[in-house]
């Protein structure tokens, strides 16, 4: 064989084991690369699906906030504003855990909203404290906050608070 041959023989298989060896190197990190971005999209992913499971719960909780004062709104408009201002207790807590809770089943059960109220496989409990900043003078004003509390994959208790004043209507 020609030694133009040969040298160029030899010359290919030392670019060959040469390719051979930066391909496992190569290998190994484009697999590193590779895990690393697929790491980063999991992390993401799941810190996305826990938000948008927060933002559900938040939005049920206001929604449960928002019943609670339909209660006390229809039980206002049902019975006389002096019949509803004396018969709620100021600085009382009230649980209202059913969603058809009326003002009489309010009343009976002032306490420490103990019960829960499910929803969404996660358990609620809701409560509405009555305050009458003007309880000495005409009686014209309730103030109403309802906070609705519950536990959702954290060991902290999360909540949603909602006030509303009810004042009395003129007539």
């Amino acid at each position: 064989m020609p030694r133009f041959f040969k040298q160029q023989n030899q010359h290919q298989n030392h670019r060959t084991k040469n390719q051979q060896g930066s391909t496992i190197v190569e290998l190994l990190i484009a697999t590193l690369v590779v895990g690393s971005v697929i790491t980063g999209i999991a992390v993401a992913l799941t810190y996305n699906i826990h938000q948008n499971a927060e933002v559900r719960y938040r939005e049920a909780a206001a929604n449960m906030n928002q019943q609670v004062l339909e209660v006390f709104r229809r039980e206002r408009e049902r019975n006389s504003w002096d019949d509803f201002y004396t018969r709620l207790i100021d600085g009382t807590t009230y649980c209202v855990n059913s969603p058809g809770s009326s003002l009489e089943e309010l009343i009976n059960s002032p306490s420490d909203c103990t019960d829960t109220y499910a929803f969404a496989k996660t358990t609620f409990k809701r409560e509405a404290i009555i305050t009458k900043p003007d309880a000495s003078a005409d009686q014209s004003i309730i103030q109403l906050t309802i906070t609705t509390y519950w536990h959702a994959n954290t060991i902290d208790e999360t909540s949603v608070t909602t006030s509303h004043t009810m004042r009395r209507r003129s007539n």
